[in-house]
């Protein structure tokens, strides 16, 4: 941790926040977890632990005084995207809410199975079970909303229809899904096969769900941002400096009301960026992107820097399976090393291998102008490869968040 000449007294006004340090997410591992937990351990309620997706799985102590701010905080992200809104009796949903994550130390099933109870009847759905169970919990109680991975609706779908589950499901409403980002491509996928609208959700263990589409929003590709408790702060990634409004940089996050652990200008590492614009909902949250990546992700391939969001485009709009996983590898050239891009994608049907990677390169250097330089106009590194994998071999029921980015070089 960084040490600096500064105290409460000189913190005055928001601008003042830029003087404190950055508060690196490694603080937050398991093996730093107890010196940086705030609070005597005796007012600690319990433990989250994140999935470990983008690195070692960090340890995030939660204080019983905070758990009803952190479900509130929940539950109004769910509202704003319209989540137990059907059939209000007393401010509640009479109608049921289907929350379907993995059970363990995840926040996931914890933030959102606390947050919807607050807002209507919620089905504990947890991934695992089978899908014969899922199959009857939805018909007896006719959710109106899902909440849930990307990753794993897909796969529900499959699995449903699969057991002659016929779509769409009756009494759904709408589908939120988060944790992964998404093509749009991808959502357009969900919502013609549920027949129902699908909304992007932001949280992640250490800060909760803090941003969400509503109705209006989601058709502008922007999201809501929890201000009343959380202060956004969008900086470069490598000066750590503010960009301009409409800039897209690296996420710092500092909450107003977390004691256990200090979330002050917490570096996220995920990329968006804030806008001036106004909902025409009329809400006072402010807007924000959709999630653009994660800095951990983003990857350099010869002297162009490639971000996630450019390679779920590119795989969307080459027409590919949204299970896949691109391998970065390093191999024997010659005399010497050179960088490889292995695309692979789960198919039931034979796939023609070079036409996909026609398509997925040619998509990727439309969006990167770095990826066609080095790969097209220099020939600096090799296109992209496709290969086919037979179903469930990147994505099975037991692991629902993809790692759809292996960077081997940093092993």
């Amino acid at each position: 941790m960084v040490e600096l000449d500064v105290g409460p007294d000189d913190i005055r006004s928001l601008d003042d926040i830029s003087r404190l340090p950055i508060v690196e997410p490694k603080l937050l591992s398991q093996d730093w977890y107890e010196e940086f937990c705030s609070v005597p351990f005796s007012e600690i309620g319990g433990y989250l632990e994140t999935s470990g997706s983008t690195g070692k799985p960090k340890i995030i102590p939660v204080a019983r005084e905070e758990e009803r701010m952190i479900f509130e905080q929940v539950a109004m992200m769910w509202h704003v995207a319209g989540i137990g809104s059907v059939g209000l009796t007393n401010g509640r949903s009479v109608r049921n809410i289907y929350s379907m994550f993995p059970f363990g130390p995840w926040p996931s099933q914890y933030f959102s199975v606390h947050g919807a109870e607050l807002l209507g009847p919620t089905i504990k759905a947890g991934i695992h079970m089978s899908m014969e169970w899922h199959r009857d919990k939805l018909k007896k109680f006719l959710p109106a909303d899902i909440i849930t991975y990307p990753s794993f609706i897909s796969f529900f779908y499959k699995k449903l229809k699969e057991i002659g589950v016929s779509f769409p499901i009756p009494g759904l409403e709408r589908i939120c899904i988060g944790g992964e980002p998404f093509s749009e491509t991808f959502r357009e996928k969900m919502e013609e096969v549920y027949e129902v609208p699908v909304f992007d959700v932001y949280g992640c263990g250490e800060i909760g769900v803090t941003a969400a589409e509503c109705p209006h929003s989601r058709k502008s590709g922007l999201m809501h941002w929890y201000s009343p408790g959380m202060i956004l702060e969008i900086v470069d990634p490598e000066t750590k400096v503010s960009v301009p409004k409409g800039e897209v940089g690296m996420m710092l996050v500092t909450n107003l009301w977390r004691k256990s652990v200090p979330i002050i200008r917490y570096a996220m590492g995920d990329l968006l960026c804030m806008t001036e614009e106004k909902c025409a909902c009329g809400s006072n949250f402010p807007l924000v992107s959709r999630i653009r990546g994660r800095m951990n992700d983003m990857f350099q391939y010869g002297a162009a820097n490639i971000y996630p969001w450019q390679v779920y485009d590119s795989v969307a709009r080459a027409g590919l399976c949204d299970k896949f996983q691109l391998v970065v590898r390093e191999v024997p050239d010659g005399d010497v090393l050179t960088d490889t891009l292995t695309l692979y994608v789960e198919s039931h049907d034979e796939l023609d291998e070079q036409s996909c990677a026609a398509r997925v390169n040619q998509a990727l250097a439309e969006i990167s102008i770095e990826f066609d330089q080095i790969v097209n106009k220099i020939k600096f590194r090799p296109p992209i490869s496709v290969v086919r994998v037979k179903p469930e071999t990147l994505f099975t029921q037991s692991t629902p968040k993809l790692k759809r980015i292996v960077d081997e070089r940093r092993a």
